[in-house]
């Protein structure tokens, strides 16, 4: 009788398995049909080029309209990139190189504590990158006075009810009532003449506004008072009493010099390129007029027939000559508008644009307010800026102001979601100071000679920062009275002109976001000492630290933050755009999730980016940038050692325990790779929901960058590689899989076996081996043969195995990629 031989046994074949089935699956990746394995090649370098110390940067890539990628990376020089074609060191790169974030056609990227930002855009010409101070600030420009010409009003003669004699210690409430109203009536008669002439009487705040193509804010200068070189004008007024009883008043005129504002200063290079506009912003005059205060006088210079009366117009303090001296009511109306400098006090006068050709600003003519039709007008505009009501910063006020223009921001890192960023780690660099050109009010004619100039300020902690410049003339002539910093805790200023050098100190305004100095007299001030020879002062800068604060900005003013909100804890490693699970109120906003030692948190942030909201949503900390990276539909995470899944506001533990220090993801392929702590175990890869797939080699790297779909590492040998590109070469492989019998089969008997694979062997060796169920030392080794070349269709092997339940194929073999598969055939 003919017996029927058993049907040969088939391993399974695929990515690992749970249940042993598949037990090893190594540089062997499934097929696209799932049926079969094909190798993986190494990762296909970038570049020829060995760049020693290279190391890639979180957010460092950049892909252009037309899909041309950029890689940013720094080594112990500084920045780099490559382009696609060449590696090269961007024009103009400078610092430490720490985070970036694409913003539209340009990059931004942070850097070491203490050091410019910088901002890297592409030259239109050469098609290179280049790179400049994300803070550069623009020339200074000169808000100057111009004469205007006298304006004039009469207050007639008069007779005084009271009778007076040297006796007399003052006028009676009658008179002094009748003459107070004549020269209230005269000042605003005069006042009423300079507003139908557009041009000004009294001492302003001014300040103006830079504005890029794109209508942006880009510069604010600082506040300067200007006005005539008296300082205010029209006080008080002298009378001429006569007559028996010295009650008749002579007629007396009263005049004040009116004035223009001019900018005067010129834009270059970048700067005309960038600047579309500037807008000069102007407060209400600062009128030393108290309609509903009692006006001070006196009488003296008594003769036996005639007397004089000094008249102080309501609101003017007794010192006359000192009118800006501390408690009088010019110096409480410079700190109300410096405390309500960016909420109301300022009006826009008008913009103009700089005629690069001529060298002037056109635009400009004769500036006034919009809506001024007489001097009580003006007076009611400054009543609303000295009565609105001060709010004081709050801690978190007070950080937004140390992190804003024209101070500088810096960060450890940044996330983007939309046109929203949001940045951790934060930390501050001193605006380095107004030069003396943009607080001046009058600049000599000039004569064409170089000036070396500089500002120094020095802060209540002992640092200091100086900004230095040298310039042609026109050379500074006379200083606002008026010296901002805005900074509360700035204690002294000092500005060097040359040779000459002012030194004031600095107090806190009213509002808490700036020091400042005004002089007594509010009169124009000259630089009042003078040294041997122009010496740059030294500077000792010290940045201020923001370690659990979180700052929102946009796309187009990415240092400018809107919002910020204190986050207890140590700074976020990484902070990613959230992924799923918005609805309602939140579809509105930005979110974001956070990792770090404070566990993964999101944030959110409403829709007018008024307002940040942070929640812890799991508390297993996270170690570094490279153990986050964004995958198809969630973020992934090693947290506590385990692989998570963050999407909504939920976090899935897919593979607890995972071993892995680091992730990336590979979006050609939809495979997390999780890198492993010891250099020498291979990586595991897995799909996005956890499920190991294989392992693979792959060359140490000494960072790693994973920005969907692409994904980039620096190797420990100095090149770059794109680790969803392979190459065809040859690779060692590795598979293990065991298929199962019945458990009555007889004691021992033939068996065949399938040998599912075909292709090219370098080198080789297959194992069949058996067991009960025990697997690993309990195998017997029942063949082993070595194999190499060609293998195109291998019949089944047949054995003479002995009882077991389980049989395990074991290959490992070098391969060569793209002509190798394990698959049933």
């Amino acid at each position: 009788m003919k017996t029927t031989p058993p049907p040969a046994l088939r391993f399974p074949i695929g990515p690992l398995r749970d249940d042993g089935s598949v037990s090893r699956c190594h540089n062997l990746r499934p097929a696209a049909a799932g049926s079969s394995l094909v190798p993986v090649g190494p990762p296909r370098h970038l570049t020829s080029q060995v760049i020693p110390g290279a190391g890639l940067l979180p957010g460092g890539v950049f892909r252009d309209s037309a899909g041309v990628l950029t890689l940013f990376f720094a080594d112990d020089s500084g920045l780099l990139c490559f382009d696609g074609q060449e590696v090269y060191r961007p024009a103009g790169a400078s610092g430490t190189p720490r985070c970036a974030v694409a913003t539209g056609e340009s990059l931004l990227l942070m850097t070491s504590e203490g050091e410019d930002p910088q901002m890297l855009s592409r030259d239109s010409l050469s098609g290179l990158w280049t790179a400049r101070s994300a803070s550069e600030l623009p020339p200074p420009l000169t808000i100057e006075r111009i004469d205007q010409g006298l304006v004039s009003a009469t207050i007639d003669a008069r007779s005084l009810r009271g009778s007076y004699s040297s006796r007399s210690a003052g006028l009676t409430s009658a008179d002094l009532a009748s003459m107070q109203s004549a020269l209230t009536e005269a000042y605003l008669a005069i006042g009423d003449r300079a507003v139908a002439r557009r041009v000004f009487f009294q001492p302003v705040i001014a300040r103006y506004r830079l504005r890029g193509t794109d209508g942006r804010v880009i510069y604010t200068s600082s506040p300067v008072l200007l006005g005539p070189d008296s300082g205010p004008q029209l006080t008080g007024a002298t009378f001429s009493l006569s007559g028996a009883s010295l009650s008749e008043v002579a007629a007396t005129t009263l005049t004040a010099r009116t004035f223009s504002l001019r900018l005067r200063g010129s834009l270059d290079g970048l700067w005309a390129r960038t600047i579309s506009c500037v807008e000069l912003q102007v407060s209400p005059q600062l009128h030393p007029l108290e309609e509903n205060l009692r006006a001070a006088h006196t009488l003296g210079s008594f003769t036996a027939t005639s007397a004089v009366l000094s008249l102080r117009l309501p609101g003017v303090h007794d010192s006359l000559a000192s009118p800006a001296a501390p408690a009088t009511l010019l110096s409480s109306q410079v700190a109300a508008v410096l405390a309500r400098l960016d909420s109301g006090s300022l009006e826009t006068l008008g913009s103009a644009r700089f005629d690069s050709a001529a060298g002037e600003w056109e635009g400009l003519e004769n500036p006034w307010y919009a809506d001024r039709r007489d001097c009580r007008a003006d007076l009611k505009a400054l009543r609303s800026v000295t009565g609105a009501p001060v709010k004081p910063l709050t801690p978190v006020g007070e950080a937004i102001r140390a992190l804003s223009p024209p101070h500088v921001m810096n960060a450890s890192v940044m996330g983007l979601s939309g046109d929203c960023i949001v940045a951790g780690g934060l930390s501050a660099r001193r605006f380095s100071g107004s030069l003396p050109a943009e607080m001046a009010v009058k600049l000599d004619s000039g004569s064409g000679e170089v000036q070396p100039m500089a500002v120094k300020v020095v802060f209540a902690d002992g640092s200091s920062v100086v900004r230095s410049a040298v310039g042609k003339s026109p050379a500074v002539s006379l200083l606002s009275p008026l010296l901002v910093y805005p900074s509360p805790d700035a204690v002294e200023m000092r500005l060097y002109c040359g040779r000459s050098v002012l030194r004031v100190s600095l107090r806190p305004d009213p509002s808490g976001s700036m020091a400042y100095w005004l002089h007594p007299s509010a009169a124009p001030v000259e630089l009042t000492e003078s040294l041997p020879a122009f010496v740059l002062p030294a500077s000792a800068p010290m940045p201020r630290h923001f370690p659990g604060m979180l700052a929102v900005s946009t796309l187009a003013s990415p240092l400018s933050p809107q919002a910020a909100v204190e986050n207890a804890g140590s700074a976020p490693v990484a902070i990613t755009a959230a992924v799923g699970g918005a609805s309602g109120r939140d579809s509105e906003s930005s979110r974001f999730y956070l990792f770090g030692q404070s566990g993964i948190q999101s944030l959110t942030v409403n829709s007018s980016r008024s307002r940040l909201t942070v929640r812890t949503l799991d508390p297993r900390p996270t170690s570094c940038s490279e153990a986050v990276c964004v995958i198809s539909a969630s973020v992934a995470a090693i947290a506590g050692g385990d692989l998570v899944s963050v999407s909504g506001r939920r976090v899935t533990t897919i593979r607890p325990s995972a071993g892995a220090v680091r992730l990336g993801y590979s979006g050609a392929a939809d495979e997390l790779w999780c890198f492993p702590a010891a250099a020498s175990d291979p990586v595991t890869v897995t799909s996005p929901d956890g499920r190991v797939r294989f392992t693979r080699s792959c060359q140490l790297l000494a960072s790693l960058l994973s920005h969907p779909p692409g994904l980039w590492g620096a190797g420990a040998d100095g090149r770059l590689y794109d680790l969803t590109q392979e190459l065809d070469e040859e690779c060692e492989i590795a598979f293990a899989a065991s298929v199962s019998v019945s458990p009555g089969a007889p004691s021992a008997l033939w068996r065949r076996f399938v040998m599912p694979f075909r292709g090219q062997v370098g080198e080789g060796s297959v194992s069949l081996l058996g067991d009960n169920g025990c697997g690993g030392a309990y195998s017997d080794l029942l063949a082993s043969y070595e194999i190499a070349g060609l293998l195109t269709h291998l019949p089944p092997v047949a054995l003479h195995a002995p009882h077991r339940h389980r049989f395990t194929l074991s290959l490992t073999a070098r391969v060569a990629v793209g002509d190798f598969r394990i698959g049933q055939y």
